[in-house]
């Protein structure tokens, strides 16, 4: 009897189960050999490089890095992460031409979703649908899984509120930091991330002249990514703060400490995944109560037992070491880059890069496994699923090839509890799972 247990995947290599997205190609700007600018090199432009862009580095794209795409990051490819591939997740490449999940080289048949390790093997075909050693084997054998099929495992959202500064210093330097967040948050309101599993939220702070705060949350969370959308468009609403809006940041953090201020965000009873983003360019003010360095960080405090996690974002310098490692120390967040207790952006893509960050810190890839009904099941005998497409077994996240962390695996001796590897995890992140199930096998004894 043949076994389709993860056995078989144990030996069949491991596989990337993202789905990837290609980013656009680059606009590259030829120079026509006629010069007819002021400077002293052979181009048509008027910088003093010597391409036919209007930037002052030596390539042939029209941001200000030295790569050759239309970005402004520093890697070779065309999207706006930080890594070498075309597919937006910030992890290694992966080629899934067919969107069905399965990567090359695991995938044998890279241009057909209906052909991948694990498919059904249909007889008399001539077609190996399961890319193993096999054709037209048909389905595998069932009769191994006691009944214990399609156990649920719950993906809850995370959710996200994003508490902005509107004082009047955020409507300094070019372009004004004002206008980089609202850039920011439009790419991150609007693309791949509010798809996902994250419900956004948004609240700023003054409302006007002064330290005046919301009587309630200017948006509170919601799922989905319309209505992250229209927070999007509430954004673009807002004026340029003006010069005597002032910097309540204490005041702003406290009104979360009441539940009725935002209701969805704050039900941490149902949901207890509650981050609230704290962005500011300036410390508390004194006509706002000036409360110190080490109060404000108390606030963090508060609201981490209260069960709001605190992520602090400086956005530029007039924030002071002293408020972001406050902040960031008493907010209960763990995810910061190394050797940091805060984030830090000096413009739209650095603040994005930052949410984007934020994000992969908060979506959890490990779950707990409930029990089946039956006590007449072998732990060791257990496959999971992405709505329905099969996850492969990865005994320590590091399978062949070396570095690719794709797959699950237990995290505790009991099998109660499951990782998925970063890969797979992110087809999590990104929204694309709908449902998580188990199928438990029957006792060795009697496979």
């Amino acid at each position: 009897m043949k076994k389709s247990g993860f056995a078989i995947i144990v030996t069949c290599l491991a596989v990337c189960l993202i789905a990837c997205e290609d980013g656009g190609g680059s606009n590259l700007v030829f120079d026509s050999g006629a010069d007819t600018d002021t400077d002293t090199d052979s181009d048509t432009d008027s910088d003093s490089d010597s391409d036919t862009d209007s930037d002052s580095d030596s390539d042939t794209d029209s941001d200000t890095d030295s790569d050759t795409d239309s970005d402004s990051d520093s890697d070779t490819d065309s999207d706006t992460d930080s890594d070498t591939d075309t597919d937006m997740d910030a992890g290694p490449g992966c080629v899934d031409n067919d969107s069905d999940w399965w990567c090359l080289p695991f995938d044998c048949n890279d241009s057909d979703s209906t052909i991948y390790p694990g498919a059904l093997d249909i007889e008399g075909d001539g077609i190996n649908q399961d890319c193993d050693t096999e054709t037209d084997e048909g389905a595998p054998d069932t009769d191994i899984t006691c009944g214990e099929s399609d156990l649920p495992i719950t993906i809850d959202h995370a959710k996200l509120m994003i508490l902005l500064d509107y004082s009047g210093s955020m409507n300094s330097g070019t372009p004004n930091k004002w206008t980089s967040a609202k850039n920011a948050l439009n790419a991150v309101l609007t693309g791949p991330l509010a798809a996902g599993i994250v419900d956004f939220g948004f609240e700023y702070f003054p409302i006007g002249t002064g330290c005046v705060l919301h009587s309630s949350v200017f948006m509170d969370c919601v799922p989905g990514a319309p209505y992250a959308s229209s927070i999007a468009t509430a954004i673009n609403g807002l004026s340029t703060p003006a010069g005597t809006n002032l910097t309540p940041l204490y005041l702003a953090m406290a009104k979360f400490l009441n539940s009725f201020y935002a209701p969805n965000f704050l039900n941490v009873a149902a949901n207890p995944n509650a981050y609230l983003v704290l962005v500011a360019d300036g410390d508390d003010h004194s006509s706002c109560g000036g409360h110190s360095s080490a109060q404000v960080g108390a606030m963090a405090a508060s609201l981490n037992a209260a069960g709001v996690t605190t992520i602090m974002v400086g956005f530029g310098t007039g924030v002071t070491t002293a408020t972001l490692n406050a902040v960031g120390i008493n907010g209960g967040f763990t995810g910061y880059p190394a050797g940091d207790n805060y984030f830090t952006a000096e413009n739209a893509t650095e603040f994005e890069d930052a949410i984007e960050d934020i994000v992969a810190g908060i979506v959890p890839c490990i779950y707990p496994v409930p029990p089946p009904s039956s006590p007449s099941y072998d732990p060791d005998e257990v496959n999971f699923y992405f709505d329905g497409v099969l996850v492969p077994y990865n005994s320590d996240c590091n399978q062949t090839p070396p570095g690719v962390d794709i797959g699950w695996r237990w995290t505790t001796v009991l099998q109660d509890e499951v990782e998925f590897c970063t890969i797979t995890c992110q087809d999590i992140k990104d929204g694309n799972v709908t449902d998580i199930t188990a199928t438990f096998g029957c006792p060795s004894a009697t496979s």
